[in-house]
């Protein structure tokens, strides 16, 4: 059923990518003009309510992916998970100290819209003035645990030293292990987080809004894939485990991350023109 679902969405995602050209693959990208849950910047979300249990799903989403990777990561990689430190989890704003990251000194600009996992340094930081609350009232509640799991997922990379690996595959993989985290939480063994009616649905749009816009490359340093390669390689994960995620650098997943080929192209947003769609639909 819940495969079911995600196909669904998947299907309507093809449906809007088709129609409408991609938001900002970045935190504060434009949203559309029909409504839909977006994040966008300035205005009176500058400092967004959190709003009630907004706390509360954090400190459960936390616990709950350390207590997955303590079970999961021995399975996987044959060693001990290695807690993060509550300590190493900032909850970013301003005047809270961040610690350095590979020895480089940050501040809250460096967290503002964003989310983060420093390699080496070990520790997780997060907007907690504006993106994290946005989208917890934006797009429900398992849209900041799903953040939070695909950061922890980098987290799994530097623990089993598989960081370095080009960019768009470590992204992907940190994708497919939130996917892989996410059906625990459907299987109802999360500890005080359920999935309801659509709350995928709103947490995967979330995530979408973070795709890299239309005509990237994946060769470029900061990819993190098209909206069709991030929802692939998190349903993988919710479909087939961790376990399968972890071969992701072994055997590269397919990425339909397609730069643009000239400037008209460009121009067109990919989108080939009308009169050439229909002959070609026809045959």
């Amino acid at each position: 059923m819940r495969r079911r679902m995600l196909a669904a969405f998947l299907a309507a995602f093809v449906v809007i990518a088709v129609a409408t050209p991609a938001a900002l693959a970045q935190n504060g990208g434009s949203g559309n003009e029909g409504g839909d849950p977006a994040l966008d910047g300035g205005g009176t979300d500058a400092t967004p309510d959190k709003g009630n249990g907004y706390e509360a799903t954090l400190a459960l989403a936390i616990d709950d992916l350390q207590n997955y990777w303590a079970d999961e990561f021995p399975v996987i990689y044959g060693a001990k998970y290695e807690r993060i430190p509550d300590d190493r989890i900032i909850a970013a704003r301003p005047g809270v100290e961040l610690p350095k990251c590979q020895g480089q000194t940050l501040t809250y600009q460096d967290a503002e819209d964003n989310a983060f996992y420093c390699y080496k340094s070990n520790f997780v930081a997060y907007d907690d003035v504006r993106l994290f609350p946005q989208i917890f009232r934006d797009f429900g509640v398992l849209a900041v645990p799903l953040v939070l799991a695909h950061e922890w997922g980098h987290a799994i990379q530097d623990r089993a030293g598989t960081d370095g690996e080009q960019t768009i595959f470590e992204e992907l993989q940190a994708d497919c292990f939130a996917g892989s985290w996410v059906k625990r939480v459907a299987d109802g063994d999360a500890r005080g987080i359920r999935l309801k009616g659509g709350s995928l649905d709103r947490a995967l749009a979330a995530m979408l809004q973070f795709r890299d816009p239309t005509g990237s490359s994946k060769e470029d340093a900061s990819a993190h894939g098209s909206g069709f390669d991030r929802v692939n390689a998190f349903q993988q994960g919710y479909d087939d485990g961790a376990e399968q995620c972890a071969t992701y650098f072994d055997t590269n997943p397919d990425v339909f991350e397609i730069p643009f080929t000239d400037e008209q192209d460009a121009a067109g947003g990919g989108n080939a023109p009308a009169k050439d769609v229909i002959p070609a639909s026809v045959e």
